[in-house]
């Protein structure tokens, strides 16, 4: 049968796929939980949960270095990528030999419509069906959760890099009812201290991933920002789209705790 990726393009899949390789790291972790893991023969270094089966499956580079003759070596029927996370080049030299069904997810509504277009193909019907009605119940809870403060949220150090528009993080961010400082930059764009300061956060985020900000940063921050609030937070749950959001229901008040939010 034939599926339309989030791309636009149709993709031959056999259901279910027999053979399965995951170039995304989050997808390979929902692949997992919802059932899938014995199709699943390969997927990134860089996919890393849960960790009791990913550990036994062929590792096929990193998410932009892929070996592509590690992946036709594994002989799969249909291969998981992504828009943001592997190259152009990746995928079309994939795609000459396999079907390469791709994910481009921006917003909690994108996660969704890649539910509905796996269910009952990729993914188990009813596990799918059942999760997808879990997360709109959670995505409404969350919904305006915290009042409108401004909000920054690093990704990286040296040369320091901020969440702007057209990613999964500003607009869960601006779901939970902050308002994304970095709104107004495409992408992830560097930017130096005073350039920050005049964006004038209420909030700092530092992620735990890609860079692994730590406690121990926070004081640097604090030095420039004395009266914002500044916290280092699970960067996966903020970018990892999958079964791992729906750890939110109990991170968001793990969240409030850590440093004061306020709820409406």
């Amino acid at each position: 049968m034939f599926s339309k990726d989030q791309l636009g393009r149709l993709c031959s899949i056999e259901t279910p796929p027999r053979r399965l390789v995951s170039l995304v790291p989050s997808l390979t972790e929902l692949l997992i939980q919802l059932n899938s893991e014995n199709r699943l023969v390969g997927c990134t270094k860089f996919c890393i949960h849960p960790k009791s089966v990913v550990s036994r499956l062929c590792k096929v580079g990193g998410t932009k270095t892929v070996s592509v003759t590690k992946v036709l070596d594994l002989k799969p029927d249909l291969i998981i990528a992504n828009k943001e996370e592997n190259t152009a080049e990746i995928i079309a030299a994939l795609e000459t030999q396999v079907p390469v069904w791709v994910s481009d997810i921006k917003t909690p509504k994108d996660y969704i419509q890649l539910l509905q277009a796996w269910s009952g193909t990729i993914l188990n019907n009813r596990l799918t069906e059942r999760h997808i009605a879990q997360f709109q119940i959670m995505l409404q809870t969350l919904r305006g959760r915290y009042k409108p403060l401004r909000v920054a949220y690093l990704i990286w150090n040296k040369p320091m890099m901020l969440a702007g528009s057209s990613t999964f993080i500003s607009n869960w961010i601006e779901h939970l009812g902050w308002i994304n400082v970095a709104a107004h930059l495409n992408r992830y764009p560097e930017i130096n201290m005073e350039a920050l300061k005049d964006l004038n956060p209420e909030v700092i985020l530092l992620s735990s991933e890609p860079f692994p900000f730590k406690k121990s940063h926070i004081g640097f921050f604090k030095n420039h920002f004395p009266h914002t609030k500044i916290a280092v937070v699970d960067g996966a749950l903020f970018s990892w789209y999958g079964t791992r959001l729906m750890k939110w229901k109990t991170y968001a008040n793990s969240l409030e705790r850590l440093v004061n939010f306020e709820k409406l």
